[in-house]
């Protein structure tokens, strides 16, 4: 299937602006045979094995909406009876210098230089909605700024954040399963044009993105992760080779790291996991993979 995901340090050479940068539409995707249906009608799930204490994984999403960081009761439940909170990366003191590192240029390379000229202006008029200034969004680089175009802008803290701030609040010892680097490698160890290929794909139909937005976050409090699945799948391109890789990368990869670094504490028990949501469902989710080492998997919410 041909897949665009909606919706997580290289020193670039000064490239010419005259590399292809034309607008193409997305095309809707009517194959949509291959959606798991496996996990997929749930966002909380008790995790066991063996008769010892159990754990929950939740499926979170990237946004401050208040729809969603106003937790259900089953969720700060679930919270409550566990000891240990885990998530995709622990916001450490350090990581503030290492995004700056990552995300922007450190030479004399500008995005300004990289994009044609209608190209960067309408890079420059989405990433102020962002908080960016005009300096900051000259120094970016394109996977940095298509990246953050990819998540809907944040007024306050996002889901998972809160979720730290709960588990920090009721004294759980917080674990994290990937560094901020690792997070990122996918993105970083883009080649340049690559990267300002994506950059482009997402500023040329960035209404669309704008408006998926609001569809995943409905998707999302009806909890069903298998219309989230779908609709993050739901647009192609005509080539489409760098978005399997980075499906590949960001999601199923991670899937298989996750599980690893997961299972010695699933094993003891009293942990409460909270992983993006599409990390949940399918053959090679991280629900269906803890299934095949043994583990017991029960909806919950």
């Amino acid at each position: 299937m041909k897949r665009f995901l909606i919706g997580f340090t290289l020193l670039f050479p000064v490239l010419s602006a005259s590399a292809d940068q034309e607008c193409r539409e997305f095309v809707v995707n009517e194959a949509l045979a291959d959606i798991p249906a496996r996990y997929s009608d749930a966002v909380l799930w008790k995790v066991s094995r063996n008769g010892q204490r159990h754990s929950y994984i939740f499926g979170t999403i990237h946004v401050s909406d208040p729809r969603v960081v106003d937790l259900p009761g089953p969720v700060v439940n679930a919270l409550d009876e566990s000891v240990t909170f885990t998530m995709e990366a622990i916001p450490e003191p350090d990581d503030l210098l290492i995004l700056r590192e990552l995300m922007f240029f450190s030479d004399e390379t500008r995005l300004n230089h990289l994009l044609k000229a209608d190209k960067y202006t309408r890079a420059a008029e989405i990433l102020k909605k962002y908080n960016l200034s005009g300096e900051s969004i000259t120094r970016l680089k394109p996977w940095a700024a298509y990246l953050t175009m990819n998540y809907p802008v944040n007024d306050g803290l996002p889901l998972d954040l809160v979720l730290l701030q709960m588990a920090r609040e009721r004294g759980m010892k917080i674990t994290g399963l990937e560094t901020l680097s690792e997070q990122l490698s996918a993105l970083t160890s883009l080649g340049d044009e690559q990267q300002i290929r994506i950059l482009v794909d997402t500023l040329c139909n960035y209404d669309q993105i704008l408006h998926g937005f609001e569809n995943m976050i409905a998707l999302y409090l009806d909890r069903d992760v298998r219309g989230i699945y779908a609709f993050s799948m739901k647009y192609s391109l005509q080539d489409d080779d760098i978005y399997d890789h980075l499906y590949r990368k960001l999601l199923i990869d991670r899937n298989y790291l996750m599980v690893d670094r997961l299972d010695e504490d699933l094993q003891k028990g009293g942990v409460f996991v909270a992983i993006g949501a599409l990390h949940l469902a399918g053959e090679e989710g991280v629900l269906a993979l803890l299934d095949d080492r043994g583990y017991r998997i029960e909806a919950v919410y």
